[in-house]
């Protein structure tokens, strides 16, 4: 299957049939969409108009997207969205929106691929910086209103990637930043994960000191 013309594989009927056939106890063409979407993640530059269609698809179709389509869902939340261009982060928005309204339980892997990127914001490209963290925030915040109940596996995933010493410098300020924006918009969240912080950097201080000496 995977030898096709990707303008076949690309259609929408493809990825409902997939869906449909696992959906039927038929895993083939499911995994060869789940591997069409792999190799899309893998790519250095993303085919966003092939992709936005997929997305398009499965929005209008996101009732299928259970629980058993996990290995779909997550390859779909490893695509590099958030420095490409407006229509296609608008398009991935939604997706996630529509997936957490329908599914609530895949809230934890959205949540775990949202904060992934706060270490790694300052190797985005310049011109995208400032773009990629606005686009991110906004889909943490409409997902944390949508689930509420989430803000505990929130506060518990922001703690556990605090930057240690082996982190970069840029990576420590991103992930700071970031940090203190998440504190800002969930006032629940904001002693814990202040304290959070401040003893990740009395830790490093403690580790440098000893060093030093």
């Amino acid at each position: 299957m995977l030898s096709k013309d990707i303008k076949e594989l690309s259609g929408s009927n493809f990825l409902l049939n997939a869906l449909e056939s696992k959906r039927k106890g038929s895993e083939n063409e499911y995994l060869n969409l789940v591997q069409l979407i792999k190799t899309n993640t893998e790519k250095a530059v993303l085919d966003t108009q092939c992709v936005s269609q997929w997305l398009l698809t499965f929005i209008r179709h996101i009732s299928l997207l259970r629980q058993d389509c996990r290995s779909l869902v997550e390859q779909v939340l490893k695509l590099r969205w958030v420095s490409q261009d407006d229509c296609f982060c608008e398009i991935f928005h939604r997706f996630v929106v529509h997936l957490v309204s329908a599914h609530p339980a895949y809230v934890f892997e959205v949540i775990e691929r949202i904060t992934k990127y706060f270490l790694h914001t300052n190797k985005i490209e310049e011109a995208f910086k400032a773009k990629a963290k606005e686009r991110l925030h906004l889909l943490l915040k409409e997902v944390i209103v949508l689930v509420p109940t989430s803000t505990t596996h929130l506060c518990k995933r922001l703690i556990s990637l605090l930057p240690i010493k082996d982190n970069s410098l840029g990576e420590h300020v991103a992930y700071t930043e970031h940090l203190l924006l998440v504190a800002r918009y969930i006032p629940m969240l904001r002693d814990q994960l202040l304290t959070a912080l401040m003893n990740r950097i009395l830790q490093l201080d403690v580790s440098e000191a000893c060093n030093y000496y």
